[in-house]
Formats: structure tokens, C-alpha cells, sequence
């Protein structure tokens, strides 16, 4: 679970990225 929430934290600082970073992981 500690890994949904760095990415949620992640993608909420990228935004745009936010897909992208959601498909890479």
C-alpha cells in the first residue's frame, strides 16, 4: 500500500503527467 500512495502523491505533484505516470507504473 505504501506504493499507491507515493504514487498518488507523485502524480498529484506531475498532474499533467498523471497519466503517464499511471501507465508507466
Amino acid at each position: 500500500m505504501e506504493t499507491a500512495m507515493m504514487i498518488v502523491v507523485v502524480t498529484r505533484g506531475l498532474g499533467r503527467n498523471a497519466s503517464f505516470a499511471g501507465r508507466g507504473m
